[in-house]
């Protein structure tokens, strides 16, 4: 690059600069512009003038990196200008290649470790890398599928050697999946994909698997629970409990193989839930919700006579859900469930009943069901008193007393 070509990079620069009013910014360039002024502009640019640029240019993300949030970083107003200077500079091998992720990673790491959560950047960074190494990186073309498809493929090759990769490969992305899912705060979760993109000597290929693996792991945590549970013979508990690569998270880590498993089991209810959270409609979601926790009630075999334990346990545990809506409607998707499981369980027992017919209990809990769905229909003076009697009126007078709790 001539010094001429660097002047006019640095002109352009410096008025988008003064456009946006950041001073600091143009202030930095204009001092390299005037340190050019006495050379010729057909000359090459020397070493002390690419280390002045390259010096500027670090000073300039560092404000950049403290006025927006990561997701800003290649896209603001503020940003474009560096990244169109740099871009023409890369071009005529002035400075390496996205010569800013040095600055970009500090601040995502001190952001990270600064976030509630007891897993640090460092060591969650290389676990994510370790796994994606021992599985094998995903070409171009099975990213959507990386890395189930992979495992699969994996797990019916005879070989020894096979076997050995498949066991380290199982366990250490289900490592990863229980520090991602019950070790990682949502603050924290929102920076993985720039700790992912702007990681200092990462290869594109690397970039592309652990990118994937964190599509996999996050956005569909029952899919990869449920391949968990499918190849858990796979699972070598000695490797997490021996093995020096895992030795930074092995305290973050159930000390029993029956416990880690567990906690991985695909039909627990938030991870089934947790799974849909891109549903928009209300009524949409709230069914959803209601689904994910008959499932877990049906799978483990609850009786119906439990079921108020078994509300307050999943009540306890609503900080898993990471939809804020998701926990606003968990009270109603629980009310929908127990008048569920009350219907089905009238059905099933049939008979005769002292005052109440089963068949108005029934009518009554249908329309206590269709009020929470948004389509609701009047009680009758009989159905109203029927909804306040017996096992009804225990789960009505459970969502009643609820309701006024949350009002208070």
């Amino acid at each position: 690059m001539t010094v001429g070509e660097l002047k006019k990079a640095l002109q352009e620069l410096i008025e988008a600069y003064q456009k946006m009013k950041w001073m600091s910014g143009a202030t930095r360039a204009t001092g390299i512009l005037d340190a050019l002024t006495e050379l010729d502009e057909t000359s090459t640019v020397g070493g002390e003038e690419k280390k002045l640029i390259r010096q500027m240019i670090k000073y300039n993300w560092q404000d950049v990196v403290v006025m927006l949030k990561p997701s800003q970083w290649e896209s603001d107003e503020k940003a474009l200008p560096l990244i169109r200077f740099q871009a023409q500079l890369e071009t005529q091998k002035m400075i390496p290649r996205n010569d800013h992720h040095t600055v970009c990673f500090k601040e995502i790491i001190a952001c990270f470790n600064e976030s509630p959560g007891p897993v640090n950047a460092e060591t969650l960074s290389a676990l994510m890398q370790s796994t994606c190494r021992v599985i094998g990186y995903a070409e171009h073309s099975e990213v959507d599928s990386y890395p189930s498809e992979r495992l699969k493929r994996r797990s019916k090759s005879p070989s020894p050697g096979a076997k050995a990769n498949l066991d380290m490969s199982i366990t250490s992305m289900a490592a990863l999946l229980y520090l991602l899912y019950y070790q990682t705060s949502e603050e924290q979760a929102e920076l993985i994909p720039f700790l992912i993109d702007y990681r200092e000597q990462t290869t594109d290929e690397e970039r592309r698997s652990e990118s994937a693996m964190l599509r996999f792991l996050r956005n569909t945590p029952h899919q990869a629970a449920l391949l968990i549970e499918q190849m858990a013979h796979c699972i070598n508990y000695s490797i997490v409990l021996k093995e020096k690569e895992f030795e930074p998270i092995r305290a973050l880590l159930p000390t029993v193989r029956k416990d880690f498993l567990k906690a991985l089991f695909p039909d627990l209810w938030h991870i089934t839930a947790n799974q849909h959270g891109g549903i928009l409609d209300t009524i949409t979601r709230k069914v959803a919700l209601c689904n994910a926790i008959t499932k877990q009630f049906t799978v483990l075999k609850i009786p119906f006579d439990e079921i108020e334990p078994f509300c307050r346990q999943i009540k306890s545990e609503k900080g898993m859900l990471r939809s804020s809506k998701d926990r606003e409607l968990l009270d109603e998707s629980l009310q929908l469930f127990k008048l569920d499981q009350y219907i089905a369980q009238r059905e099933s027992e049939g008979g005769e009943y002292l005052f109440f017919s089963g068949n108005l209990k029934h009518r009554a809990a249908v329309k206590q069901k269709q009020k929470l769905l948004g389509v609701p229909e009047k009680l009758g003076p009989l159905e109203w008193v029927a909804v306040h009697q017996g096992r009804l009126g225990e789960l009505q007078g459970e969502a009643e007393s609820e309701a006024n709790r949350l009002k208070v």
